[in-house]
């Protein structure tokens, strides 16, 4: 409940903050870059707060947002949105319709410049560039929509298309456990960890993964789901299963489920 208060609070807060910034006729980078922090501290905090969630980042270091780039992440949670706007505050995202037009977080994302995929990744390489040029990295979920189960999907070659027509390194980024913590279709927020791996940065002219953009859309999607496997399998101890194995005895008589504690 204080969960969910804080972030329907602090949308509406954004959304007004957004407005008043947008009819401010001078200063308008500057209040644009402000919005962002502003959003950015929003989310870090609205992640950190919740006690029952651990959370842990790899790979982040000063360089990781010293240049802009397209930040590749699986997509399996609401959580992965707040968790890629928390990481930096030059960051924008390509959203769904379902973002862009939510009654709560629509109003942040339209104001945050975010751009909606609906509209096609050739028609928004113009509008994208904008915000690169300022410095601003572009947060693209390949595989399109939310997958059920945390298993990931298909990638789409949207992000990479972006990648090769803004001349933008490509910066993995792999999101483990978000689809326990926050399950598709859900509203409860389990205990559990978040991890978020940044991988080394695929640059532009790397021929490992191919010339065109088809291509590298097939070779780095490999690449991401056997890394994303290994932090899995790193991740992914008996432990890690133990509140799941639990929820699944909370209905079943206290009796049982304070025999299935103790036998855990």
């Amino acid at each position: 409940f204080l969960t969910y208060f804080f972030f329907v609070l602090g949308a509406v807060v954004l959304t007004v903050v957004g407005l008043i910034f947008r009819i401010v006729p001078l200063f308008k980078r500057s209040l644009k870059l402000l919005y962002h922090r502003f959003l950015r501290s929003f989310t870090w905090f609205l992640i950190y707060m919740e006690p029952t969630v651990r959370k842990k980042i790899i790979g982040m270091t000063p360089r990781t947002f010293s240049n802009p780039s397209v930040i590749i992440a699986n997509h399996s949670s609401f959580l992965d949105i707040l968790l890629t706007t928390m990481i930096h505050h030059k960051i924008v995202l390509l959203t769904n319709k379902w973002v862009w037009n939510s009654p709560v977080f629509g109003g942040v994302a339209r104001l945050a410049d975010y751009y909606p995929i609906t509209e096609g990744a050739e028609e928004g390489v113009g509008h994208l560039a904008e915000r690169v040029k300022d410095g601003y990295s572009v947060v693209v979920f390949p595989e399109g929509k939310r997958s059920e189960d945390g298993t990931l999907r298909r990638f789409h070659k949207g992000a990479f298309y972006l990648a090769g027509e803004l001349k933008l390194p490509i910066q993995p980024l792999l999101i483990h456990g978000a689809s326990d913590a926050i399950p598709k279709g859900t509203f409860y927020l389990n205990s559990g960890q978040l991890t978020l791996k940044f991988l080394p940065v695929i640059e532009t002219t790397d021929k490992q993964f191919g010339d065109g953009y088809a291509e590298r859309t097939k070779n780095i999607s490999k690449y991401f789901k056997e890394e994303h496997k290994f932090l899995a399998e790193e991740i992914e101890t008996p432990g890690y299963y133990a509140n799941r194995l639990i929820s699944n005895y909370l209905y079943k008589g206290p009796v049982l489920e304070w025999y299935l504690r103790v036998k855990l």
